[in-house]
């Protein structure tokens, strides 16, 4: 077998490359099953999408936009309230958001977002908690289409709201969420429609 390097913008000195067999990530339904009874959280837990704590990239930033469904809004100025899409467009390139858990318990994901990138076809993040991958309907989660709107995605295993089981007490660096862009679902997406008109 063989394993290939290409740098396209940066030289690149390597010392060493190392490969390591993946951890096993289960399904939703063995993560869920192994927390067993567990009460729901009772907190609300907001994250600004452009208050971010970790960045992959330098040209990762903050953007503004002028919508009451965004916080913060003011219909006299222009607020830095999203982060900016157009600077996070590279599979890999990640953000991390760091945050307080109050109250124990599970928690659902919910994303107000907006995705023009590609019409009718969804982009897809890989998302981490506290730097793990909790269960692999984490990995490239689809965000649908939506234009010039926004919407909102509840992350979600076989049609149900997923539940994140989230413990309190852990020190807000530590405990975080990272969003990271992943590539190889959305390629394939498109060679997937390419097959169905060439069909």
């Amino acid at each position: 077998q063989t394993l290939t390097l290409e740098s396209h913008n940066a030289d690149l000195e390597l010392s060493r490359i190392r490969l390591v067999r993946a951890d096993s990530v289960p399904d939703y339904a063995k993560y869920r099953s192994a927390l067993g009874e567990r009460e729901a959280g009772k907190d609300k837990i907001v994250i600004q999408g452009e208050n971010y704590s970790v960045k992959s990239d330098s040209s990762i930033r903050a953007a503004s936009a002028r919508n009451p469904s965004l916080d913060p809004y003011d219909y006299r100025y222009l607020l830095m309230c999203e982060l900016d899409g157009d600077s996070c467009g590279e599979a890999g390139q990640k953000v991390e958001y760091a945050f307080a858990v109050e109250t124990a318990g599970l928690y659902q994901l919910t994303f107000h977002y907006r995705q023009g990138e590609v019409e009718d076809i969804p982009v897809y993040r890989n998302i981490r908690v506290d730097g793990r991958s909790l269960f692999r309907e984490l990995n490239s989660v689809a965000f649908p289409y939506t234009g010039r709107d926004y919407g909102n995605l509840t992350v979600a295993a076989e049609g149900e709201p997923v539940e994140i089981y989230l413990e309190e007490g852990i020190p807000v660096e530590r405990r975080c969420v990272t969003i990271e862009r992943a590539m190889v679902k959305w390629m394939r997406q498109i060679q997937g429609s390419l097959q169905v008109q060439q069909g």
